[in-house]
């Protein structure tokens, strides 16, 4: 039997997860008013559209839209809203599952401690990424889905895995890799297979058609900007750039072993720590798993096996080279699910308390020391945006767009200044701000010829150094300069 008391506090995860994720959103929305670098992306992208290129789909900058709304045009609370909401949902969805399939609340519990010591989930999910923290949710969705399903196949569940698919591919692309991946290991396993596989499940892949149909069709007749992303993953990566063997992408393939290192690592060493050195009473055994239980941690392990062999194999054949932690995030997701049924904590002794402290200070340093850093360290939150806003807009008179070497400075610029609009390609604007680092007295060449020739400066440049929004003594320096479109 479970530790009582410990099952007994479990029963309260949803309230856990819902207040934890309430405090990242005030803590977001009160000590900074700037966006991440992913945040920015989706300043001006939010009118509606089947697609908006830079190979996403569009259900992320539909969301932020509607979220920016919600939030009365301000823009850090809509795209802080939109991610806690995610976030907390993969939680809730991923305490759902390992309830249902072992009837314990405290297995949820312990599958929830284990997100947060994944460094790609707890810190980068909520920090820095976009897409990936809707595709990630979608995923778990999914698995929900099929664990609803062999509880219950009804028309109401079938209907949402197609839901859960379909927000999967209006995510990110990347998603049907395990979308492909759950479906081969689920019909690779009896139980689940006769579970699944049946007529109602056209009831989801009717839902999936009708919803991802129109993007699709988009994608197909816009190619380039559906797959203009693919040459980030075809430039040399930094730590294996030497080493290139022509038709294979191994140093992509050795990229990809440290990064699904860095991945994992951090939860399998304190997960097998911890079980290892809490040695288990014989009063206390194991849970006892059942058909059931195995077919859902054959389920999730297969899945992440699958998903996993074939991104690898991609890199390698594909001749790939640069790969990034983030792109395991979707396939990844998986093993905490596997890990809590494969490996239980319960039976160990004192190992799921431990445990449960370990994600208990996790939690707690995502709340503290995250805002001290924001408050005390040169961090883009803290970045003096409002300062340099105010400055440039004595400068500029009239609507202008502005161009910047980043997206990042220009998005952060473009919404706190009613007349600026993020420079497009193919816009037309009379007015254009050139943006661009301070330590350089002139702007960069490549920001010229983006400009194009039918522009002339207007007056000197400005020269601007403010210190960063916080307690760190730091400064940043920006330098701007007015365009007109000539006569």
């Amino acid at each position: 039997m479970p530790d009582q008391p410990l099952e007994r506090i479990a029963r309260w995860t949803p309230l856990f997860i819902l207040t934890y994720f309430t405090a990242q959103f005030l803590i977001r929305v009160t000590l900074s008013g700037n966006l991440e670098i992913d945040e920015a992306q989706f300043v001006g992208e939010t009118y509606l559209a089947l697609g908006y290129g830079n190979s996403h789909p569009p259900l992320y900058n539909w969301l932020v839209a509607g979220c920016v709304w919600l939030m009365g045009g301000y823009w850090p609370a809509g795209v802080a809203l939109l991610k806690n909401l995610l976030l907390a949902g993969t939680y809730l969805l991923g305490f759902d599952i390992a309830r249902r399939v072992t009837g314990r609340a405290l297995t949820g519990l312990i599958l929830v401690a284990s997100f947060l010591l994944l460094p790609q989930v707890v810190w980068k999910s909520q920090i820095t990424l976009a897409h990936t923290t809707l595709v990630m949710f979608a995923v778990v969705a999914v698995l929900h889905a099929v664990v609803c399903i062999a509880e219950r196949p009804d028309a109401r569940n079938y209907l949402w895995l197609g839901l859960a698919a379909a927000i999967g591919g209006l995510a990110k692309y990347n998603f049907f890799l395990m979308l492909v991946a759950i479906l081969i290991a689920a019909a690779s396993i009896p139980y689940l297979r006769a579970r699944l596989f049946t007529r109602k499940l056209a009831y989801s892949i009717a839902l999936f058609a009708v919803l991802f149909a129109p993007h699709l069709i988009w994608a197909a007749q816009n190619i380039a900007q559906s797959t203009q992303r693919m040459a980030k993953l075809e430039r040399s990566n930094d730590l294996f750039g030497g080493i290139d063997i022509p038709w294979l992408g191994l140093d992509g393939f050795l990229a990809s072993l440290v990064a699904l290192a860095a991945w994992t690592g951090p939860l399998l060493l304190a997960w097998f720590a911890i079980r290892h050195f809490s040695t288990a009473k014989p009063e206390e055994p194991s849970p006892p798993s059942s058909e059931r239980t195995q077919a859902f941690m054959q389920l999730f392990g297969r899945s992440a096996a699958i998903g996993l062999g074939t991104f690898l194999a991609i890199v390698l054949f594909g001749d790939l080279h640069t790969v990034f932690e983030r792109y395991f995030t979707p396939i990844l997701i998986t093993v905490p699910l596997w890990l809590v049924l494969a490996w239980p904590m319960e039976g160990h002794g004192r190992a799921p308390l431990h445990f449960l402290r370990l994600g208990a200070l996790v939690a707690l340093l995502m709340v503290t020391a995250w805002p001290a850093w924001i408050g005390f360290g040169r961090e883009q939150l803290a970045y003096p945006y409002e300062s340099f806003a105010a400055t440039i807009g004595e400068r500029a008179s009239g609507p202008f767009a502005i161009l910047a070497q980043q997206r990042r400075a220009a998005a952060n610029l473009a919404i706190r200044l009613d007349r600026a609009s993020v420079w497009e390609e193919g816009s037309r604007p009379d007015q254009v701000v050139l943006l661009w680092d301070g330590r350089q007295d002139a702007p960069p060449k490549d920001l010229i010829e983006q400009l194009g020739t039918g522009f002339e400066p207007r007056g000197a440049p400005l020269k601007m150094s403010y210190p960063y929004d916080n307690f760190s003594g730091h400064r940043a320096g920006l330098n701007a300069w007015v365009y007109a479109r000539k006569p």
